[in-house]
């Protein structure tokens, strides 16, 4: 009997270490290992860098298994997205008795910045939608610098075309007093210009035609 009251010592129990290299590793459902194993030269190599263009590496390989390659997630609240790792999953694939009594939601990890990186991983667990068609708005520092730079645009277009007045019109300040002086001699004008040939004909028949008037009432009835 051991220490501990048990009749005979535990087997020991294998570890990865006894395993041999063929043993080691994942099987996937697909009837793939994937396996580290450097030594091997025959079988399919992937890389550990995740790389959402490439297919050859740990991650992709994986969310190919899973059916989630070409997957998007938004990572913070202005909407910009990137593809989704494996990685995203790992803190979903074991969830312990702790994480799950706590308070805080096992969704999370109490990141501030991989808030709505986790949350939207989880919808897309729930939902099967990624965040492929979430619109990208402009944050408020990006907003800031767009507004100055239209601004600075106008402002040079506006100046270009201070510049063309100024050279075309020398004089501009007197250019009102220009335009004043040109009414008033236009209205000077319009009084004094002589009479035309229909207006004086008007007149002429005016002259003739009134005495005739005149004598035809005071002659006797």
């Amino acid at each position: 009997m051991n220490r501990l009251g048990w009749p005979k010592p535990p087997e020991r129990r294998r570890s990865n270490a006894d395993a041999s290299p063929r043993r080691r590793g994942v099987r996937t459902t697909s009837g793939h290992t994937v396996a580290r194993n450097p030594a091997a030269k025959t079988n399919r190599k992937l890389s550990a860098r995740n790389d959402a263009t490439n297919t050859e590496n740990v991650s992709q390989f994986l969310l190919t298994e899973l059916d989630l390659t070409g997957k998007e997630i938004a990572f913070d609240v202005n909407g910009k997205k990137r593809p989704l790792s494996f990685r995203d999953l790992v803190r979903f694939c074991l969830v312990d008795e702790v994480a799950i009594q706590s308070e805080s939601s096992p969704v999370e990890s109490g990141q501030v910045i991989s808030t709505t990186a986790e949350r939207s991983v989880f919808k897309l667990l729930l939902t099967g939608q990624d965040d492929s068609a979430v619109v990208t708005v402009l944050d408020r520092k990006s907003f800031k610098t767009s507004t100055v730079a239209k601004q600075e645009v106008l402002d040079d277009l506006l100046n270009g075309i201070n510049n063309e007045l100024a050279a075309d019109f020398p004089d501009a300040e007197g250019l009102a007093d220009q335009s004043k002086n040109l009414e008033l001699v236009g209205s000077g004008a319009a009084r004094s210009r002589p009479r035309s040939a229909i207006d004086q004909g008007k007149t002429h028949e005016e002259k003739r035609v009134g005495p005739m008037i005149f004598d035809r009432e005071q002659r006797p009835r």
